[in-house]
């Protein structure tokens, strides 16, 4: 009767690596894959690849982690930055350009949303 008791806690430490390797094994596997990544990118995006070694590997995985991965951190507090970011830029050079420069005081907030969208009609202009 004995034999066939299981015990609650039969060794802490056995425990303890179940719990923990398969997260270990995880983080590395991420480092492995953002490793290559960077790797890939300075091989056969150099300008891309040099930036990208600049930026902290946390960072880096960051931005290469979906939201669906259930993780602490994952790219969508990135993705809504570069998306402002984008904007702003598209902004300055429509703002900048020779051929809208003198409308622009005339452009209503909108009428720059069209035009970053693509989506406007420029013969209106």
């Amino acid at each position: 009767k004995d034999a066939c008791m299981e015990v609650p806690l039969a060794d802490a430490s056995l425990f303890l690596h179940c719990v923990i390797l398969p997260q270990i094994l995880y983080h590395m596997d991420q480092c492995l894959t953002c490793e290559a990544f960077l790797n890939h990118c300075l091989r056969h995006l150099p300008t891309l690849g040099g930036y990208l070694h600049k930026i902290p590997l946390d960072e880096v995985m960051e931005s290469l982690t979906a939201r669906s991965c259930s993780m602490d951190t994952n790219y969508d507090r990135l993705e809504w930055f570069g998306d402002a970011v984008l904007k702003l830029i598209q902004t300055d050079a429509l703002l900048r350009s020779k051929d809208l420069r003198q409308w622009v005081a005339y452009l209503h907030e909108g009428d720059l949303s069209g035009l970053r969208s693509g989506k406007h009609d420029f013969g209106c202009i």
